[in-house]
Parts: structure tokens; C-alpha cells; sequence
């Protein structure tokens, strides 16, 4: 994992793979609004940084890094949404039609 906590140094914060299968990293010195992304290297050594997937906050175009967000405090305000049957009720997901590759 690389980012303005390490420099985007790619030793400094390597991740680890758990019995079940998902992968971490301890970054206790992380501070909330600071990008990072994760450093893949595939079977021929090269190595890549992808943006997130999952993250709360992301960087303004055309930068591509994620943010490191703390939610703890946010208001959320889907109480009434998630007290009714919101199982069975519509729901609208949609992106732009280039954004996925």
C-alpha cells in the first residue's frame, strides 16, 4: 500500500494476505484526507497502483488515488429508508456510460 503517509514508498507499508483470503495492511500513522492507492505487482513483476474500489472519498479528476476517510461522525440519513422493507423496494444505480472500462 503506498501513499502521502509513506512517500508512496513501496516497502514501507507492504500488505499481507489472512487465511481467508483478504489482504491488509497496519498504517496506524494514517491521517483522514490522505491519498493511497495499492501496489499490485502481477506474475511478470511488474507492479501497478489502482485507485480503491471500495473507498469512501477519492481524489478530483483526472488525479486517480483514493482517500483515506473517516466516517465515525458522519450524519447518516437513511434511517427511515433502512427501517422499511428496503429489501424488496426499487433502487437506481447508475454511472456514467464511459466510466467503466
Amino acid at each position: 500500500m503506498v501513499g502521502d503517509f509513506n512517500y508512496w514508498d513501496l516497502a514501507s507499508a507492504p500488505m499481507t494476505r489472512d487465511r481467508e483470503g483478504y489482504w491488509t495492511a497496519r498504517v496506524p500513522w494514517v491521517q483522514h484526507g490522505q491519498v493511497y492507492k495499492y501496489a499490485i505487482t502481477g506474475p511478470d513483476g511488474r507492479c501497478v497502483q489502482k485507485a480503491d474500489p471500495f473507498a469512501f472519498h477519492a481524489e478530483t479528476g483526472p488525479a486517480t488515488g483514493s482517500k483515506v476517510w473517516d466516517i465515525d461522525n458522519y450524519g447518516w440519513s437513511d434511517g427511515t429508508w433502512m427501517r422499511e422493507d428496503w429489501q424488496t423496494s426499487p433502487i437506481n444505480i447508475s454511472w456514467a456510460a464511459g466510466a467503466i472500462r
